[in-house]
């Protein structure tokens, strides 16, 4: 086993730095030495984003599935990495309707016309009757709810 003593930790990590950070896949130009927080041990050179988010990763997992899973952390990753790659189903939940009813609210007026009129069909006198950004945005609203069916 070695030690790595604090004045030696930035020489060590300029020697051994990758070119690419092995978890975001970017430029090493903000890097730290990474460590696992329950033995001490140094894992690698990281991105210092990509160290946060493992940290963040980490800190939840203790806090949150540590105890009610029999999995390692890295199973459940796998795991979760398998489950966002499925398909998602075709139903829209609501705060998905809302999230882009509010990104349609912040688009600049041209950016919406452009939208009502090319993606959802709307006709002109439909957008040209919309008075401000709120009616446009009710507008752009009630057509997308009717692509979608009501499941109830």
């Amino acid at each position: 086993m070695k030690y790595l003593p604090y004045n030696s930790v930035k020489i060590w990590r300029e020697k051994n730095a990758p070119d690419k950070c092995p978890v975001f896949d970017c430029g090493m130009h903000d890097c730290v030495v990474d460590h696992c927080h329950s033995s001490g041990f140094v894992r690698g050179i990281l991105h210092r984003q990509s160290n946060a988010f493992i940290g963040k990763i980490e800190n939840a997992w203790n806090r949150y599935g540590k105890n009610n899973s029999k999995i390692s952390l890295p199973n459940v990753l796998r795991r979760i990495a398998h489950y966002l790659e499925q398909d998602t189903t075709d139903i829209m939940h609501p705060v998905g309707m809302k999230d882009k009813v509010s990104r349609f609210s912040r688009m600049k007026k041209g950016d919406q016309v452009n939208f009502l009129t090319k993606v959802l069909k709307c006709k002109k006198d439909e957008i040209e009757a919309c008075n401000n950004q709120s009616d446009r945005t009710r507008l752009y609203r009630e057509k997308t709810l009717k692509l979608y069916v009501n499941i109830n």
